[in-house]
């Protein structure tokens, strides 16, 4: 499921990196060559870290909100399995522990509290809430995969 969930990011990144205004500068280098083919989605999955949700690095400034649906994207995968986990330990001898979905929740709620962030971001912080939203998203990610049962 996390390999899913990496490849809807990256996939969703690919997207946003090829919808700039090509006209104007944005999203194209103005010598003829598709952007999209040069973004992180264009590599092999072998060639991509397995650890970053879709180069959330890759993302400056002026790009926060295709970062924000980078990230809701995958959140929106990450609940879908939560909701599953939740489900497991309900049933009777469910085996996800009551220990690990306060886990999850805690590290959700951390999620929620630095994605409220980057609204506020300046370009002179951006780089670290950026990297603290990916962190707490990774963490939660962590989180969910530790709850899976064996």
């Amino acid at each position: 499921m996390r390999k899913l969930t990496f490849a809807a990011a990256a996939l969703l990144l690919g997207v946003a990196a090829g919808c700039g205004d090509r006209e104007g500068g944005e999203g194209g280098t103005g010598d003829g060559t598709d952007t999209l083919s040069r973004a992180p989605a264009a590599m092999p999955e072998a060639q991509q870290s397995p650890q970053a949700p879709a180069d959330a690095g890759d993302f400056a400034f002026g790009q926060r909100q295709e970062f924000l649906a980078s990230i809701r994207q995958r959140l929106a995968t990450m609940d879908q399995e939560i909701e599953q986990l939740t489900a497991q330990a309900k049933s009777t001898g469910g085996s996800v522990s009551d220990r690990a979905l306060a886990n999850i929740r805690a590290a959700r709620q951390a999620v929620n509290r630095n994605l409220g962030r980057v609204d506020n971001a300046t370009a002179a912080n951006w780089q670290k809430i950026r990297n603290a939203v990916t962190d707490a998203v990774d963490a939660l990610a962590d989180a969910a995969e530790r709850a899976q049962p064996k």
